[in-house]
């Protein structure tokens, strides 16, 4: 079966009518009206990811600041402990159906201060490489930190200390990080909402995966 089948045979049914189904979308009660982030005035917010309690720090004065290039992953989003923590889950098909193993390599895009998916993810995969830009690296980088120690006190199982990286990464101007192997995996999470960015994004993901083509083509060649 290939990935596509695969994919296929677990989602839901495609959508037909994307007029139909916006409409319907946005009929439905909408209980907030805080753009999707936890708590945008907190320094640090408590979530619980795999059974595991995490802190995530954040910067509210950047978040209301008027840098130029975004602001908006100085904080963390509603969905990222609920996707985090889905990908912690012991029954995820990306597991389950041999799609990610111990040697995978996943690359995560505008990650903002949030490191929860890679937490959820480093203890069952080689690497995590979480990308954003300059801006995030102080936070990103303590929230790390402070993640992985979490996941130690937790078990001594769970060090993925090595496993998780941080990375600079401009869509629009920068290359992606390098990968001797290439990326089994690319995520992005809640991370786009400006139309002129959706083609360096689209660009960004096709040189990722690049990357693996590449890597496939240079063992063929080798092993001819």
């Amino acid at each position: 079966m290939s990935y596509a089948e695969l994919f296929e045979s677990i989602l839901e049914p495609e959508i037909e009518d994307a007029d139909e189904e916006t409409f319907w979308l946005y009929s439905q009660p909408h209980p907030s009206s805080d753009l999707g982030f936890v708590d945008p005035r907190a320094a640090s917010v408590e979530v619980r990811v795999g059974g595991t309690d995490f802190t995530v720090h954040q910067s509210p004065g950047v978040l209301s600041s008027d840098r130029a290039g975004g602001t908006t992953g100085a904080v963390l989003w509603k969905i990222s402990p609920v996707f985090a923590d889905w990908l912690a889950a012991p029954t995820n098909f990306l597991f389950s159906r041999s799609l990610l193993g111990a040697d995978s390599a996943v690359l995560e895009l505008g990650c903002g201060v949030s490191p929860l998916n890679a937490l959820a993810l480093a203890p069952r995969v080689a690497s995590h490489t979480l990308t954003d830009q300059a801006y995030v690296r102080r936070l990103i980088r303590r929230n790390i930190d402070d993640g992985v120690a979490s996941l130690a006190r937790k078990s001594s199982k769970h060090r993925p200390a090595g496993r998780i990286s941080f990375e600079t990464l401009d869509w629009e101007t920068d290359a992606t990080p390098p990968a001797p192997g290439g990326f089994d995996a690319v995520l992005a999470v809640d991370c786009v909402y400006n139309a002129a960015l959706v083609p360096p994004l689209v660009q960004t993901c096709a040189d990722a995966c690049r990357r693996r083509g590449a890597k496939r083509v240079h063992s063929g060649a080798a092993a001819a």
